[in-house]
Formats: C-alpha cells, sequence, structure tokens
C-alpha cells in the first residue's frame, strides 16, 4: 500500500503520543508530521507535500473551522479530517459546509477507524478532483441542423470535456434520460413532438433527476418563468453571444446543483439528529433513518440492516415491497463484520455474493447501482444502510460523504435505542419476575452477604407473619428458633458459602411462635470476578407433606396390620379346624357320659368334664369371633352374654396384668336384634384398650363392665370404665378419627375405636367418652332396642323331634369324631357306616344306599366339598340329602360354597341336640 503522508494538527501532547503509536503499530503506511496550532499547519501545508490534514477541532490559537477558512482563503487543494470530542450535530453539520472532508469523534476505540477514514478522505479528495477534471456527459435535445452543429462547435472550442449527445425528438430524450445516466440535459424549447415546457412536466412526472439547461428564441422569452416554476437550472436566450456562454453556464449549474444537494443534505441530517436525540423507540430511530437516508441522498428506496448475533437483519425499509426485503437477511463471520466496519463505504454486490444473497437488481432495479454504507459503534458494526434507485444514477462523492455522516449519527442513535429497549426489556422481565416471585407459594428471598433479608416475597411474608417493612434488614438467622440458630451459624451458613449451594430440611420460626418444618435450596450468587454478590432460598412448608407422611405411614401400618390380621384368620382357621375335631370328640363323649351317669356318684365328674368342654368350645368360638368377615347377621342378642364372653376370652391376660375384673351386669336387660359377633368384636376392642392404659397406672387396677336399661329412652347400654390415666383433653376430640392412635409404631393401627364407633353407629346406637380427663376412662356403648322383623317367620328354637330308623354315611379323617357319630346316631337306632375320606365315601354309596351323608369339609385325597361336586355328577338326587361338617367357621370358601349350594352346615364341636336338629331339617326337606 502507497504510504500517506499526514499533517496532524493537535495541541495536546498526550493525544500526539497516542495517535502516533496507534498508528506505528496498525497503519505504518500513514505518516504523521506533527504540528501544534492553525499558524504551524497553514505555514506546513502551503509548502505542497501532505496528501491529508488531520486536524483537532480545538486548538491552541484556534478551531477547527478558523483552519478549514485560512486553506480555503489561500486556495489551499488538501483534504481536511477534523476530529471532535463531543460529537455535537451543529458542529458537524458546520463542519461540513465550511468543506471538512470527514469528521471523528472521540469516542472509545476512535483510533481504530482513523487509518480507513483517512485513506477515504484522500480517495474522496482524488475521486473529487478527478470529478473536476472529468468528462461532463451532456444530453442535447434540438431538431435545427444548423444549431445544433454550432453548439457542437461551441463546446469544442471552449470545453473540451464535455461529452455530447444529440437527439432530435423530445420523447427520444426522455426514453435516454430513463435507461443512461447525463450530467445535464441541454433542451431547446421548440421540439417537433413536445415543447420544453411539455418535457419539465414529464420529467417531474417521471421523477427523473437532472439538471436542465432551456435554450429559447428571443420570441420565448415569456416562457422561461413558466420554466423556471418547473424546475429549470437555467435559461438562455438565443442571441448573439449565447453559444460562448454555453461552457460556463452547465458549469455554474452542475455547481449549484451540487451545492444545492450538499446544503439540503446538511438540513436533513441536523433535522435528523436533533429528531434523534428526542427519539427513544427503536423502531422509531430505524424508520426516521432510513427516510432520511432517501431524504439525503434523493434517492427512491432505501434498506437498513441491523446486525446482531453474527446476521444482518432487514429492519426497516422504504420504496421496497414488503416481499423482497424481507428474505434478505446474512450470516456474517467476525472477519467480514470487522472488515465492513473498518471499510465504511460498502459494495453491496460484493456483500451479498459472499453471503448468499441475491444481485443488487433484484432489490433496486437493473439500472440502479446502490450506494452503501456501514454504522460503527464502540463494539464495531452496528447496521448496514443501502440506497438506491431503479434509474441511472452515479452517486457522487458528497453523497458519498453526507450518507457517511448520516451512519455516524445514526449509528450512536441506534445504539442507545438498542440499549433502551434491552433495558426496557430487562426492566420488564424484572417486573414480570417479581410477578412471578409475588405469585408463588413458595417462600422467596434475597439477602445480603451479612445475611439480612433485602426482598421477601408474599408468600413468606403470609408464611411467618412479617410485613414487608418488616422482613426487609431482618437477619436470617433470626427466623430459625433459638435452639437451631447455632445450626444456621456453624453448618448451613459455612457450607452455603464454600459450594455456593444449600439444600435441605430446616424449620422456621413465625412471628406468632409457631415453628414451620420447611424444605431450603438456598443458592450463592457470583460475580463476574467470582465473588458472592448476594444470596438467595426458595423455602417451600412442609407443614402438610409431613402431615401426609405421617398419614401414610399410619396408613401403611394400618395396611400391614390388615395384612397380619388377614394371615391371622388363615392361621385361625386351621387351628380352629385342628381345635374343633378333638373338642367335638370331649363335648361329646362328656355330653354322653353325663346322661349314662345321670343319678349316680360319677354324675358330679361327668358334669365338670362337660362343663370344661364347653368351655374350651366357648373360649375358641370367641376367639374366632375377632377374625370373622361377614356381612351383619342380626338375630337375639343379649348384652349380658356379650359382656361375660369378652370377659372370659381376655380373662387370662387380665390376670396376668394383675387387672381386677368386674361385672356389674344388671339382670332382665331387654333382648336386642343385633349382629353378636360385631358387638363380641366391640367389647374385646374396648375391654383389650382398657387393659392397655391400666398397665401404665399403680395398681390396684380395676376394670368394671357395667349394662343399664333405660326404659323410657328404649335403649340398653354398656360401660367399660378403667381406673387408668385417662384421656387428654388434647386427643379426646380425635380418638375415634380413622388411623389415629396413641401407641408406639408397631403396636397399634388406630383404626380399633373408629371400627367399633362405625360397628354402634351401624347398629343404629352410639359410642362415646362419658370420663372426665385425668380420672380414668369410661367408654359407653348406647344400643336401641329393636324388635325383630315379623316377616323372617322363624320360630324360637325348641327340641325337634327325634328322627330314627336312616341309613347313614359318615365320612371324617378324625377316628374320634367317625365314633362319637356312631354311638350319637346309634343310640337314636340308626345304622350308621363310616369312611376317613371322599374317595372311600364314593365306594361306599356305589355299594349301598344312604338317607343321610355327613360329611366333613378338610379331608385327604377328596375333601367335603370335591365329594359334593362328584354326587352332583353321578347321584344328583343324594346332593339333597347332604351335611357339610367343618371346624374352619372362618374360610371365604366354605362360606360361599354353603351359600352356593345351600347345603346345610354342622359346626364343630357339636353335641347331640344339634345332631338331630340337621337330621330333622334334612328329613323334612327343610333345606
Amino acid at each position: 500500500m502507497d504510504s500517506i503522508r499526514v499533517l496532524y494538527v493537535e495541541g495536546d501532547p498526550a493525544d500526539q503520543e497516542a495517535t502516533h503509536r496507534h498508528l506505528v503499530r496498525h497503519a505504518p503506511h500513514i505518516k504523521l508530521t506533527v504540528v501544534g496550532t492553525v499558524a504551524e499547519a497553514v505555514e506546513r501545508v502551503t509548502i505542497g507535500d501532505m496528501d491529508v490534514m488531520l486536524a483537532d477541532y480545538r486548538l491552541p490559537d484556534g478551531t477547527g473551522l478558523d483552519l478549514l477558512d485560512t486553506v480555503k482563503s489561500r486556495g489551499l487543494e488538501v483534504p481536511v479530517v477534523l476530529v471532535t470530542g463531543s460529537g455535537d450535530a451543529d458542529i458537524t453539520v458546520r463542519l461540513l459546509k465550511a468543506g471538512a472532508t470527514d469528521y471523528l469523534v472521540k469516542r472509545p476505540g476512535y483510533l481504530a477507524t482513523l487509518p480507513v477514514v483517512l485513506e477515504s478522505a484522500l480517495r474522496w479528495f482524488c475521486t473529487a478532483s478527478e470529478r473536476r477534471r472529468a468528462p461532463i456527459r451532456v444530453l442535447y435535445a434540438e431538431h435545427h441542423p444548423e444549431d445544433m452543429a454550432l453548439t457542437l462547435r461551441a463546446f469544442e472550442d471552449h470545453d473540451r470535456r464535455a461529452r455530447v449527445e444529440t437527439v432530435a425528438l423530445a420523447r427520444e430524450a426522455l426514453a435516454k434520460l430513463k435507461t443512461v445516466h447525463y450530467d445535464v440535459l441541454l433542451l431547446d424549447n421548440r421540439m417537433p413532438d413536445l415543447s420544453g415546457i411539455e418535457v419539465l412536466k414529464e420529467l417531474q412526472a417521471d421523477g427523473i433527476r437532472i439538471p436542465v439547461v432551456m435554450v429559447a428564441g428571443e420570441s420565448d422569452e415569456d416562457s422561461a418563468v413558466q420554466a423556471f416554476k418547473l424546475g429549470v437550472a437555467d435559461y438562455l436566450i438565443k442571441r448573439e453571444g449565447y453559444l460562448a456562454k454555453l461552457p460556463s453556464t452547465i458549469e455554474n449549474v452542475l455547481a449549484q446543483r451540487r451545492l444545492a444537494d450538499e446544503k439540503d443534505g446538511l438540513a436533513v441530517l441536523n433535522d435528523l439528529a436533533k429528531s434523534l436525540i428526542t427519539t427513544k423507540d427503536l423502531d422509531e430511530v430505524l424508520r426516521r433513518v432510513v427516510n432520511a437516508a432517501r431524504e439525503l441522498i434523493k434517492a427512491e428506496a432505501s434498506v437498513l440492516w441491523l446486525f446482531e448475533a453474527g446476521v444482518l437483519w432487514p429492519v426497516a425499509w422504504e420504496g421496497i415491497e414488503d416481499r423482497a426485503a424481507e428474505p434478505l437477511r446474512f450470516q456474517v463471520t467476525p472477519n467480514l463484520a470487522e472488515r465492513l466496519a473498518l471499510e465504511r463505504k460498502i459494495s453491496l454486490r460484493r456483500l451479498l455474493a459472499q453471503t448468499g444473497g441475491p444481485d443488487p437488481t433484484a432489490v433496486f432495479g437493473t439500472a440502479g447501482q446502490p450506494l452503501s454504507v456501514s454504522f460503527v459503534g464502540p463494539e464495531g458494526l452496528v447496521a448496514v444502510l443501502a440506497v438506491g434507485s431503479p434509474r441511472p444514477r452515479e452517486f457522487t462523492a458528497i453523497e458519498e460523504r453526507l450518507l457517511l455522516a448520516l451512519a455516524d449519527h445514526a449509528a450512536v442513535a441506534v445504539e442507545n435505542a438498542r440499549l433502551y429497549r434491552r433495558l426496557r426489556l430487562e426492566l420488564e422481565a424484572r417486573e414480570r419476575l417479581t410477578a412471578i416471585l409475588e405469585a408463588t407459594t413458595d417462600l422467596v428471598a434475597i439477602a445480603d452477604l451479612s445475611g439480612r433479608l433485602q426482598y421477601l416475597n408474599a408468600a413468606g411474608q403470609a408464611l411467618l407473619g412479617l410485613a414487608a417493612d418488616d422482613a426487609l434488614g431482618h437477619p436470617i438467622a433470626g427466623l430459625a428458633p433459638e435452639r437451631l440458630r447455632p445450626v444456621v451459624h456453624d453448618e448451613i451458613w459455612p457450607t452455603l458459602i464454600r459450594d455456593g449451594l444449600w439444600t435441605g430440611e430446616a424449620v422456621l420460626l413465625a412471628r406468632d411462635g409457631r415453628e414451620v418444618p420447611v424444605s431450603v435450596v438456598a443458592v450463592a450468587h457470583r460475580g463476574a470476578d467470582g465473588a458472592i454478590e448476594f444470596l438467595s432460598a426458595i423455602v417451600r412448608d412442609m407443614t402438610e407433606r409431613k402431615r401426609i407422611d405421617a398419614e401414610l405411614r399410619r396408613q401403611r401400618e394400618a395396611l400391614y396390620q390388615t395384612e397380619k390380621l388377614a394371615t391371622m384368620g388363615t392361621v385361625l382357621a386351621g387351628v380352629a379346624h385342628e381345635l374343633n375335631n378333638p373338642l367335638t370328640a370331649v363335648t361329646g363323649y362328656a355330653n354322653l357320659l353325663r346322661q349314662e351317669l345321670a343319678g349316680t356318684p360319677s354324675a358330679t365328674r361327668a358334669e365338670a368334664i362337660a362343663h370344661a368342654a364347653d368351655r374350651c368350645a366357648s373360649i375358641v368360638r370367641n376367639f374366632l369371633a375377632l377374625a370373622r368377615k361377614h356381612p351383619p347377621e342380626r338375630q337375639l342378642v343379649r348384652l349380658n352374654d356379650i359382656a361375660r364372653d369378652a370377659a372370659e376370652l381376655l380373662a387370662y391376660h387380665l390376670r396376668v396384668d394383675r387387672i381386677e375384673v368386674a361385672l356389674d351386669l344388671t339382670e332382665g336387660l331387654p333382648v336386642l336384634w343385633a349382629d353378636p359377633h360385631q358387638l363380641h368384636q366391640v367389647v374385646v376392642n374396648l375391654v383389650t384398650n382398657a387393659r392397655d392404659e391400666l398397665r401404665k397406672a399403680p395398681e390396684p387396677r380395676l376394670l368394671t363392665l357395667r349394662t343399664r336399661a333405660d326404659a323410657v329412652r328404649g335403649r340398653v347400654s354398656l360401660d367399660v370404665e378403667d381406673t387408668g390415666p385417662g384421656i387428654s383433653a388434647e386427643i379426646r376430640d380425635r380418638i375415634f378419627e380413622p388411623f389415629f392412635t396413641t401407641k408406639p409404631v408397631g403396636q397399634g393401627t388406630g383404626l380399633g375405636l373408629s371400627l367399633c364407633h362405625g360397628i354402634v353407629e351401624g347398629h343404629g346406637g352410639t359410642l362415646c367418652l362419658v370420663s372426665e380427663p385425668g380420672h380414668g376412662a369410661i367408654f359407653r356403648v348406647e344400643l336401641p332396642v329393636v324388635a325383630p322383623p315379623t316377616t323372617s317367620g322363624k320360630r324360637a328354637p325348641g327340641a325337634p323331634p327325634v328322627v330314627k330308623g336312616m341309613r347313614i354315611l359318615v365320612v371324617d379323617d378324625e377316628r374320634l369324631v367317625l365314633q362319637l357319630l356312631g354311638e350319637m346316631l346309634g343310640a337314636d337306632h340308626h345304622t350308621v357306616d363310616t369312611v376317613a375320606d371322599g374317595t372311600q365315601a364314593l365306594e361306599q354309596l356305589r355299594r349301598s344306599s344312604y338317607d343321610l351323608i355327613l360329611s366333613d369339609v378338610r379331608m385327604p385325597y377328596l375333601d367335603g366339598p370335591g365329594l359334593y361336586r362328584a354326587l352332583e355328577r353321578r347321584l344328583p338326587d343324594l346332593c339333597r340329602r347332604f351335611v357339610l361338617m367343618t371346624g374352619d367357621v372362618l374360610s371365604a370358601e366354605i362360606q360361599t360354597f354353603l351359600e352356593q349350594t345351600g347345603v346345610p352346615g354342622l359346626s364343630k364341636p357339636f353335641d347331640r341336640g344339634e345332631v338331630r336338629r340337621v337330621i330333622q331339617l334334612v328329613a323334612s326337606g327343610g333345606r
């Protein structure tokens, strides 16, 4: 690159040194000669060996305007670039009017653009000088050959720069102006097809901007006024000597046009600068810039691309259809963006070719050549602006300078508007974030490094009972209960500062003294330098979660207990079967022995054996009643019997715990219509709870079961009273809630009292606590006295008539049961055969016929239900004479079988009366 000799006029030594150092490093082809005043600059430039003058606006002995005036007055031809500190629009306009080639504003990083500005100034100056020497393209419209010849000869004699093209018709001239660029139109007023006035009107209508010099005869002087109104640049009368004036007239017209364009452009720049000062909206700034660019250059179209995220986005345009402008977006590499920022004047054709865009003719038309410049800010490329025209046109150096000046002013405004938009969006985002934080149900807090609150959202204020003013500055540690504050200081705070994050569960102290369990996510936020700037926390109230977790734990425990009860029921079923078989033999033989020994000295012993056997059977029945699961079976029930059975069932455990049991049972209570099994379960549960509480109390320990009748109200009651610690006032309202228990985990489900309450209410009664706190506990069951349904058709059980003389097959795998039934049935004159399982029974039935079959449920090889199904297929008539004996009273499978088939059941252990009753039922066809 050729060297550029620069005269640098700067009075500040620091700026001199900084500029020199930058150019030596980044533009060594630029050679500086430094002077400090206006006078020194004028003296040095007079020598004529400088290519460019670079001057600060404020100098010790004057200003940049003074320097420009002196250079101009002395006729010194040198491009001058001024450096201003303020970037004031008025100063800029005055500098350009005074003849400055370009200017720079002392912003941060302005030295980076200095080499390009100096190169552009020199290039423009050389171009302008060449333009002054360049040919002038003249379109000459004349139909007289003699006048045309004289005029062409005058141009040859007086202005050899003129390149004249002639046409003989006005319309031919108009056609050429639409396709070819000319500097001036020389128009004869009297053309054969159109007058000069008509041509001027056509030019205006078509929007063709070209200086027009009109030539008219002496008789056409009146048309001059009208011509000037239509925009003619000058007017020549065909009188003696007019051809000698023609070249200078054209030169003056062109000079006036340049001055007028420059003046208009400076006015546009001034107006734009003033309007942009008051405009903060980015879209409005962009719209004003593209409009000003069209007006400044007097172009038909303009497009502005904004540079963001490595892409030039079309953001504003005028004179171009939306469908043509919207696709014009280009990916720009960092190197290309840097080059665009340095070059300032841009070849749009080359830019579009490099970025894969269309040819400029697709945007501005086939005849136009766009003028494009870049906007540059402190961070580099800001935008690209292009103006163009679909008509033939070549942009002048002045127009280039004006568009660059517009770009410099607009770059500042665009950057400010972008900053304003960014700040506005950030403010809106903060406002929205604040709205979100205020709407969230979680506590959100921000604190400084001293641990004091700077912000607490509405949810946090409500949770802690703090007003917004009280929350501001409140210490974080003060939000924890006193006992937990050392944990905050010694564990949570150090972890948060060290790791930048702390998560876990904690407890907060509300203003009203409530302790609130919470989960916390606390973050220490760091700045760009890595230092912690502030702290934040998101806190969720865990009260409900804790309650739900506790409830789930209780439900899981209840499920465990339910499964345990189900398992126990299965075990009890097996135990019942195994116990009831030998008990059947014991009770049966005891009753037979008692009958045989009646009236003898041994009768008492037989009675004792029978009583003990009956007691064992009763204990087994009561024990199994706790695990029964079947729909309520209402029957006549005596409440005193229920109380005695429950006390008898738990008597051993009560004696072990040294608990004395008192039965205060009123005789002659009305009989109830109720489910004895369910009532038995209620009383056992209440007695068990009383036993648990009495174990906590010192001796003597007393448990009382008391029954009473209220004839007026038609109700009977049972009180279960203990001398234990009683029920505290805090839990009295919750004792009947499902899953509520005061027992340790694994020892209670919280279902007992709830189930009892439901059973009693299902009988139309009430279950309540009637004692005072601290005086033991009294649970009272009240039940209505209800008569049994009259439609039942049932009669009170009596001794059935004895059926005799039947052939009976007994099927059971218990030898003692077979022997007992053989003796019982034989005593009633029945013929009895016995077998040990179902397969043997089928063999026996093939050989003999029977009036009745008594079959056990559980047997090897073929059980009772299996035997019945086999009879359904082979001997269906026998199914009506089939009785099922079982000691497994809990089996849902057996209950279902009995319900589906209607087979009578005989529960073990049984006595002779129960056996006779079932035989009579079958014999009478009662099934």
